[in-house]
């Protein structure tokens, strides 16, 4: 069985294969969508900080500062 995370992971990875990718990555539509959506579902915060730093390593969303806001309200959170 797979989680969450690891689905999501594979879409996006997917999804950066598409030549288009580099134009979206920083969308903050795209960088929503993640965070509400996907991160949502996630059931642990160890979970949802692998998210985030899975896509600070592929660059997702390095643009957004709703990215950044709630990277730390996580690791706030866990402390």
């Amino acid at each position: 069985n797979k989680t969450v995370l690891q689905v999501l992971e594979q879409c996006i990875q997917q999804f950066m294969k598409e030549p288009y990718f580099s134009l979206v990555k920083n969308d903050s539509r795209f960088v929503k969508l993640i965070l509400l959506r996907y991160i949502a579902q996630l059931s642990s915060s160890q979970q949802i900080l692998d998210c985030f730093q899975f896509m600070y390593k592929n660059h997702i969303g390095r643009r957004e500062i709703k990215f950044y806001y709630e990277w730390c309200l996580i690791l706030e959170e866990m402390r």
